[in-house]
């Protein structure tokens, strides 16, 4: 009966080995997005809760004011845990200077930001906000990592984004926020989806454009695209639906959803240096 037992056991510590190890990849939701119902409605539509689980609400105070935008979490750590997120660095731009800290909170482990006692949502302070070289009358290096005052734990309703390395284009691409679903209008409070694919830089047409750096994306057709609140959210690609990895942030548009009219991004593979040097030091 022993030897059966002993098997049994290393059994049981194999499946929660891999288990964890599953948990700790990055780009791997436990809860599927419902990607095929986005795709059917015009400006997209809500995601399935946590299959997202990446996601950072961003809240920024501003004097009697509260602008919000989203964020993803970030891991240049082998455990599982991390206490940065990647951003856009317009969002804490007022004037020619930077916003405190103090005045910014994140919200991980969120799907609907009108529920305060979600299960497994975190409420965090932000210790430091990094940025590299931004320009507000430009636009260029639109990005930011914000360091919390700690470490959260990944778990099924919190885990990390993988980042891209090299450009990607022609895949199945997707923005994701709370932001406003129509022009000038409120908040969605619960996180949504809207397709946006990568198009060719010829299509990019705005001043200071900077290929490297920088990418559009969404249908220029109109009715679909990123709008106030996304900012600093992800630009989500995959090829197969089952690994999901972050090439942009949602920087800048004309209006929302115009017709002839792309969303910015800042390209994250541009920028893989200087998050992983940042990470090192500040991830620690």
């Amino acid at each position: 009966m022993r030897q059966p037992m002993a098997q049994l056991l290393f059994y049981i510590a194999l499946a929660l080995c891999c288990s964890i190890s599953s948990a700790l990849k990055c780009g791997r939701p436990s809860v599927q997005p419902n990607l095929n119902s986005i795709n059917r409605i015009v400006g997209g539509g809500v995601l399935s809760p946590h299959s997202q689980p990446w996601m950072a609400h961003i809240r920024v105070k501003v004097g009697n004011q509260i602008g919000t935008c989203g964020g993803t979490l970030i891991s240049p750590r082998s455990d599982s845990k991390s206490n940065l997120v990647l951003t856009a660095a317009h969002c804490f731009q007022i004037g020619s200077k930077v916003v405190n800290p103090a005045d910014v909170t994140v919200v991980l482990g969120g799907h609907d930001m009108s529920k305060q006692n979600e299960p497994g949502r975190e409420q965090l302070e932000v210790q430091e906000i990094i940025t590299d070289g931004y320009d507000p009358k430009t636009q260029q290096n639109d990005i930011a990592i914000l360091v919390l005052k700690k470490f959260v734990t990944f778990g099924r309703n919190i885990q990390h984004a993988c980042l891209s390395k090299k450009k990607m284009d022609k895949i199945e691409c997707y923005a994701v926020g709370w932001g406003a679903t129509e022009k000038n209008g409120a908040d969605s409070p619960v996180l949504r989806a809207v397709p946006a694919n990568i198009l060719d830089d010829s299509r990019c047409q705005m001043p200071h454009f900077n290929k490297e750096k920088q990418f559009c994306a969404g249908t220029l057709t109109g009715g679909k695209d990123s709008c106030q609140g996304d900012s600093g959210g992800p630009l989500i690609c995959t090829s197969d639906r089952e690994k999901y990895v972050q090439v942009g942030i949602i920087s800048f548009g004309k209006g929302c959803g115009k017709k002839n009219q792309a969303g910015f991004y800042t390209r994250v593979a541009a920028y893989e240096k200087w998050i992983e040097k940042t990470a090192k030091t500040r991830g620690k």
